[in-house]
């Protein structure tokens, strides 16, 4: 967590000094919340393996997705458990934003229940396509969607607009 995210180059560069061959699925964040110490700049949490443990770190893959987390993998897997770095509501062919129901297949589509205002429609699109990521990801693995057990999802929108995408969640 960064109080600053003008001073991310700074912690990538660290990042990178610590791990020299390959960086770990990595999620860095702006926290600004009121009540969080102004004298705090960065704050960081690890997930690690023991070093005598037989399990290996294993960064993956998937060529047309690899774009969306550079210059951090799309995911580590470690054993059994995989953690996936942030992702977005972008169309990977495009780069661009989700911001519509256009953006979705007819698969996809079936997961909505309309009505949705505009700004609803975009949010539910954005959740659409981040789990069409996580799927895929998830499905290079051999682990089906549902599988997960824990996310986190961070809001740029009004929690009175969150419910739409909620309803998404429970159908994926």
């Amino acid at each position: 967590f960064l109080r600053d995210m003008r001073d991310q180059t700074s912690l990538e560069k660290t990042i990178e000094r610590f791990n020299p061959t390959e960086r770990p699925a990595t999620t860095i964040i702006e926290a600004t919340n009121h009540g969080v110490n102004p004298e705090i700049s960065v704050q960081a949490d690890f997930v690690v393996i023991d070093g005598e443990t037989e399990m290996r770190r294993e960064n993956i893959s998937i060529a047309d997705l690899d774009h969306l987390t550079a210059p951090y993998p799309l995911a580590t897997r470690a054993g059994q458990f995989i953690f996936t770095t942030p992702l977005a509501g972008v169309d990977a062919k495009t780069g661009l934003l989700a911001r519509s129901f256009d953006d979705l297949t007819a698969e996809e589509l079936e997961l909505l229940e309309p009505p949705y205002s505009k700004p609803e429609e975009m949010s539910a699109a954005q959740h659409v396509m981040v789990f069409r990521h996580i799927r895929r990801i998830l499905e290079s693995q051999g682990a089906p969607l549902g599988s997960h057990i824990h996310q986190n999802c961070w809001l740029r929108i009004p929690m009175q607009e969150w419910g739409p995408s909620a309803k998404v969640r429970r159908q994926l």
